[in-house]
């Protein structure tokens, strides 16, 4: 395959994969979580996978920063998929419909 570039043009294609290393992301550590994950999304590529196989609980501050992480992510062109997610986490996501509207594995 090949691909054409004009000068001055990026081409953005890796895919980077991050861990969130806490059991939680809740109104203690949210803000946490979100500046982390807007660091990791600063890279050159246009997908990132978010491994939440550590976190056992998240609240509503939690989901409103995965929604305003995902948000960003999106306007920067970047797809998100989170995954390996507690069952607890995955039903909180399922009652609040978030596993339809985001990319859940």
């Amino acid at each position: 395959m090949t691909l054409a570039v004009q000068a001055g043009e990026t081409v953005r294609h890796r895919h980077t994969y991050a861990i969130w290393s806490h059991e939680e992301i809740s109104s203690r550590n949210s803000a946490d979580f979100q500046r982390w994950v807007e660091r990791e999304l600063k890279g050159n590529f246009t997908k990132m996978s978010i491994d939440l196989r550590k976190v056992a609980y998240v609240d509503a501050p939690g989901l409103a920063a995965i929604v305003r992480v995902s948000r960003l992510a999106n306007y920067r062109g970047i797809e998100i998929e989170w995954l390996n997610l507690d069952p607890n986490v995955a039903k909180v996501m399922a009652l609040t419909k978030l596993d339809s509207i985001l990319n859940v594995r």
